[in-house]
């Protein structure tokens, strides 16, 4: 099995391309895509973990999760101050149509890294899906961090797959953060 990485100049003309089944809505500028990755940006919605009376969560039954949450809908000029220490559901504000033959890891961009927030600790993006994937935030640092809509925290490094068929995810299709589903 020979994996590889994608070139600046490939990706771009695989998105640029009315044929290919790799697209990214709204298409990325040419800033936007580097040498195997593609930054991405947060969207509007964030959820974010309360404090709770509940004394625990069940593992097995992750959807009692979601009453822990608040919802923050943001205007395209809002900020969110994320916290220290504080964990956020997010989304990308990127939808992604991925081809059979492409797979990719969502990590952190560095920039964002430095200052203490670690983006996607559920990277895999498998061949066949489709959707805005979600981002699990946390803010490691000692200081909160003011968000906005927009700003391209992360990056999706890409990889060559040959998969025939695939199982689609149980996240498919989302367009804003989806809370955790049972396990199956």
């Amino acid at each position: 099995m020979t994996v590889a990485v994608p070139t600046k100049d490939q990706l771009l003309a695989r998105l640029r391309s009315d044929d290919d089944k790799f697209k990214i809505f709204p298409t990325p500028t040419e800033d936007q895509v580097g040498h195997g990755t593609v930054d991405l940006r947060i969207g509007t919605v964030f959820l974010s973990a309360e404090r709770s009376s509940l004394e625990s969560v069940k593992a097995w039954e992750p959807e009692e999760a979601g009453r822990l949450f608040r919802e923050t809908q943001l205007r395209p000029d809002g900020s969110f101050a994320m916290h220290p220490h504080q964990f956020v559901l997010a989304s990308t504000f990127e939808y992604l149509a991925m081809p059979l033959d492409l797979s990719g890891l969502i990590q952190s961009r560095s920039t964002f890294g430095r200052m203490g927030i670690i983006a996607a600790t559920a990277a895999f993006v498998g061949p066949g899906f489709k959707g805005s994937p979600t981002l699990e935030l946390v803010n490691l640092g000692e200081v909160a961090i003011i968000l906005k809509p927009y700003l391209a925290i992360c990056q999706i490094a890409l990889f060559t797959a040959d998969e025939k068929k695939v199982r689609p995810s149980r996240y498919q299709c989302s367009t804003r953060p989806k809370f955790a589903k049972e396990p199956t």
